[in-house]
């Protein structure tokens, strides 16, 4: 089980931080990555310094499962950065974090090609989708 864990937590770092593009956040996009949310339930969001769980799943651009992370021991977890933190250890899925509300839903999509050390055949995928609750 420890393996799992560890495995799974490998997995989501190569994939959030094996990023090519480190833009800032506009409109529909965070760090030049398109993204969609699916549900506004609060007003509240979170702040530099607040700890984020969320469940997270990885899906290919025809909504096929590639990971599961919504129960401990895996429930992730991110730390809200400063713009100085966040410029240094730049990662998507934190800024998209920041751009929606407790309780809400998103969905960050990811063109294969932002990849470097993608685990598996690329010519399989046009992109992967990162659905954030």
């Amino acid at each position: 089980m420890f393996k799992t864990i560890i495995k799974n937590t490998i997995w989501l770092l190569v994939m959030v931080i094996a990023i090519s593009s480190c833009q800032q956040s506009s409109g529909d996009e965070v760090m030049g990555y398109k993204y969609e949310v699916f549900t506004n339930k609060g007003d509240r969001r979170p702040v530099v310094g607040d700890y984020v769980y969320f469940k997270l799943y990885i899906m290919d651009q025809n909504d096929s499962l590639l990971q599961e992370m919504s129960r401990e021991p895996q429930l992730p977890v991110l730390k809200v950065l400063t713009p100085e933190e966040q410029k240094a250890n730049p990662n998507p899925i934190s800024e998209l974090l920041k751009e929606i509300s407790l309780g809400d839903s998103a969905r960050l999509i990811m063109p294969i090609d932002s990849f470097e050390n993608f685990p598996l055949d690329k010519s399989q995928f046009d992109a992967i989708h990162y659905n954030v609750v």
